[in-house]
């Protein structure tokens, strides 16, 4: 079966973030650790962000107010910022963006609002696309969110990011920068759109948001 240009990009990326994560692993053990003085001061441990449960960090931040939602019989979805950028640096041909055109990704916030079963959000978020006001459809970019993380590298993030792929139990709500896009410079407002539950079929019913950059 051939592989779509999406799932080629989403493996593509999802190697290189691999691969940047190996490099800093490696990086951590070859640095000698600094060598410091006990002290006499006791202060309380803080839990390391990869140990911390990235539900209890999604329920705080999704308290902030969304500009857009859409809700289904499966899952509430709310987008809390949109953010347009161009690279700072690409390491690979795919991230670099076609003339007149930008990165943008969407941090937001899935829950699963069913009473009896797990949701496949992953799925759901592979189905997701854009559409502009002319009606030209930009389907998910995997190279947006690589080129977003290696240029705001953030520890805290991957709980959150990896939460919000997996599947989610019945009330689980996640928030994270997860999603991206290739699209015009010059275009502004958007619709979202996404399958209605995690059935793959491509006949599966969709939904729609509106929103804006603007």
């Amino acid at each position: 079966m051939p592989i779509h240009t999406e799932q080629k990009q989403l493996v593509l990326a999802v190697g290189f973030l691999l691969f940047l994560s190996a490099c800093r692993e490696n990086a951590s053990k070859l640095s000698p650790e600094p060598k410091v003085k006990a002290a006499t001061t006791i202060v309380s441990p803080v839990k390391d962000s990869a140990t911390t449960n990235p539900a209890q960090t999604a329920i705080a931040s999704v308290e902030e107010a969304a500009f857009a939602s859409l809700r289904t019989p499966h899952y509430e979805l709310k987008i809390f910022k949109a953010i347009p950028f161009v690279p700072k640096q690409t390491e690979t041909d795919e991230m670099r963006l076609k003339p007149g055109f930008q990165y943008l990704v969407l941090d937001l916030s899935v829950q699963n609002i069913g009473r009896e079963k797990s949701l496949d959000m992953g799925q759901v978020l592979l189905s997701a696309s854009l559409r502009d006001k002319r009606g030209r459809s930009y389907p998910l970019n995997a190279m947006a969110m690589a080129a977003f993380t290696l240029d705001n590298p953030d520890p805290q993030h991957q709980a959150q990011y990896n939460a919000i792929w997996g599947k989610l139990q019945p009330g689980e709500v996640y928030r994270a920068k997860a999603i991206g896009f290739e699209v015009p410079v010059d275009q502004k407002t958007f619709t979202l759109s996404l399958h209605i539950d995690d059935n793959s079929m491509p006949q599966n019913k969709r939904q729609e948001v509106k929103f804006s950059l603007e």
